[in-house]
């Protein structure tokens, strides 16, 4: 938490705003620790169509979530924002294919990465 004033000087006096109230406001921290919860790291026999979800982050002004098939821990597409929902529905993934992915919470302090960064992997269907 933070407190401030301001003061007016010159020559003579000087005088402070708001009647000498100070004023405070708090920064926010950045998004909380959270999990992926669906499909469960190393899943398989996932339908093509399927759906990814998430715990809650304390602080979250948004989710991003990225899907890849080259496990490098990176995203090597698009993070792409699904506002504050916890999940995310995915259609049209091909079969007997192994997927990467991951979610992370951002707000304008920062950016948390679910479980710790890692990346879970989940293989769909033949």
């Amino acid at each position: 938490k933070y407190y401030w004033q301001v003061r007016a000087n010159n020559n003579r006096t000087s005088t402070i705003a708001n009647s000498g109230t100070w004023w405070s406001f708090t920064v926010p921290p950045a998004p909380g620790a959270f999990n992926k919860t669906f499909p469960l790291n190393g899943a398989v026999k996932v339908p093509i169509a399927t759906t990814l979800k998430w715990s809650a982050s304390s602080n979250a002004a948004k989710y991003e979530y990225c899907i890849d098939t080259i496990n490098n821990g990176k995203c090597d597409g698009t993070w792409k924002s699904v506002n504050l929902n916890l999940k995310v529905n995915l259609s049209g993934l091909l079969k007997n294919k192994k997927y990467y992915w991951q979610v992370r919470a951002i707000n304008a302090n920062g950016t948390t990465y679910a479980n710790a960064s890692v990346w879970w992997n989940f293989t769909t269907l033949k």
